[in-house]
């Protein structure tokens, strides 16, 4: 059961940043455009939005953790038995790791769809 809502987390995860860079290329293509017309490649457009989507990843990894670490030490204080949770640097390393793979993994579609613009015609556009 936890594992089946971890991946519905990691879905719904995934697709939030998808939607997200998917609306930033679509709302700065005359951006896009004007790079690629004064001489941005393609690999220069494609890092630009892989970088952003893996910052966001990043952004919602550390919220994620830190909510989970106010969690895990509330529930860890109840217990008398001294703690069920344990939460460890290398799990902390893991989390926000996967966290920024996955931002940078769902935003790998939009970065090409907006790298592979043709410079005359996001500049036409609007």
């Amino acid at each position: 059961m936890t594992t089946a809502a971890a991946m519905l987390a990691l879905i719904i995860g995934g697709l939030s940043v998808v939607n997200t860079m998917l609306m930033s290329v679509s709302e700065r293509v005359r951006e896009i455009g004007l790079k690629k017309a004064v001489g941005a490649r393609t690999r220069h457009i494609l890092v630009e939005f892989v970088a952003e989507a893996g910052l966001i990843g990043l952004i919602g990894g550390v919220i994620g953790y830190l909510l989970g670490l106010v969690l895990t030490t509330v529930l860890n204080g109840s217990d008398p038995s001294g703690g069920l949770f344990l939460v460890t640097p290398g799990l902390t390393a893991l989390a926000i790791g996967f966290a920024v793979a996955l931002g940078a993994g769902a935003g790998l579609l939009p970065a090409i769809r907006a790298a592979r613009m043709d410079p005359v015609s996001a500049l036409r556009s609007q």
